[in-house]
């Protein structure tokens, strides 16, 4: 069984994935490892998580795999957009903003990836312990 989740959790990251990168998030390659990381654990850990939804399609529900990654997935979106300038005065106050967060930014930094670590951490745990208790 644990084959059949950990396959449906890979379709549903890669069609997600898909999406996202379609949302004008094809610049930053760098970090497309990590988001599809935390988007198929998320997938993993809300299919084997969540009450069984909908029909199953073979011997898997998908519904509460797509609801994980989703989830995941609307999180990494609101987070990672930045508001587009409309004028010329607002872009130059962004980039005065931008001149200010350059002094920040190794601190956002590492708290950034110190929160992600531990994401992926709490991830792993609920899924094996899913799997522990069963």
């Amino acid at each position: 069984m644990i084959v059949y989740e950990i396959g449906a959790a890979l379709i549903t990251a890669l069609i997600l994935m898909g999406i996202f990168s379609r949302m004008g998030h094809r610049e930053r390659r760098q970090g497309s490892l990590s988001i599809f990381l935390l988007i198929l654990l998320g997938a993993w850990a809300g299919g084997i998580w969540l009450t069984p939804l909908g029909p199953p399609m073979g011997r898997i529900y998908w519904l509460p795999f797509l609801l994980g990654g989703a989830l995941i997935a609307l999180i990494l979106i609101a987070f990672s957009r930045e508001p587009q300038p409309r004028s010329r005065r607002e872009t130059i106050d962004l980039l005065e903003r931008i001149e200010k967060e350059r002094a920040l930014e190794k601190i956002a930094f590492l708290s950034l990836n110190l929160y992600l670590k531990c994401l992926v951490a709490f991830l792993v745990v609920a899924i094996v312990v899913r799997y522990l208790i069963g």
